[in-house]
């Protein structure tokens, strides 16, 4: 992601490439990026975007599909991971989109990120919250309907694919273009995403394919 501005004389510009790591073992929206600079052509950043978006287009299908199997298979209320049931699962994901949805949105009206009151003053880039933050989601959600759950996901998730055709390459790529995300670019928060969707599909069929 963009790290200066180029000249006419030099149509290549240093960005800062993010490089997702996954922390191995420990489940979570978000392990971690490292960073380095590289020198590469400016459309990189719109190709690099426009893939992670077409990845997201992607995964929500995947997950719609996994949606439809779990119920034409009445798992919504089975086990999916060694102490969350299925439904869970996507409460846990519905829930973060929330945290997701904050910032894209935060970025296009020019704002700090107002995340959900539940959410308190937890600091959703580190693990030192985490357990307790994801602890007062499944309270939240618990007692919700599947129905209600599976809405609330595919409209949260609809609604940051919408958010990121209002903003450009160069906002979503430019490292610390936003205050309240100092280190990173918001293409990070896609990723962000992503993976989390990513790491919780990969549970849950593997669940599946025990059950059956």
């Amino acid at each position: 992601c963009r790290n200066a501005v180029p000249t006419r004389a030099n149509p290549s510009m240093v960005w800062r490439r993010s490089v997702w790591v996954l922390a191995r073992g420990k489940p979570r929206w978000w392990s971690g990026w490292v960073t380095e600079n590289v020198t590469i052509s400016s459309n990189d950043g719109l190709r690099e975007s426009q893939f992670v978006i077409r990845q997201l287009k992607a995964e929500f299908a995947a997950w719609q599909l996994l949606v439809s199997r779990l119920e034409n298979t009445g798992s919504t209320e089975k086990i999916a991971t060694p102490d969350r049931l299925a439904k869970d699962v996507l409460a846990h994901l519905t829930a973060w989109q929330i945290i997701s949805v904050a910032r894209l949105n935060a970025a296009i009206e020019g704002a700090d990120p107002g995340f959900p009151t539940w959410f308190g003053q937890a600091d959703p880039d580190t693990q030192n919250d985490l357990d307790a933050v994801n602890e007062t989601i499944y309270q939240i959600y618990r007692r919700k309907d599947w129905a209600d759950i599976r809405q609330e996901w595919a409209t949260r998730f609809e609604g940051l694919i919408k958010l990121t055709r209002t903003l450009p390459a160069d906002d979503l790529c430019q490292v610390d273009r936003y205050p309240w995300l100092p280190g990173y670019p918001l293409l990070a928060v896609l990723k962000g995403t992503l993976e989390h969707h990513v790491e919780h599909r990969i549970e849950v069929e593997k669940s599946l394919l025990k059950g059956d």
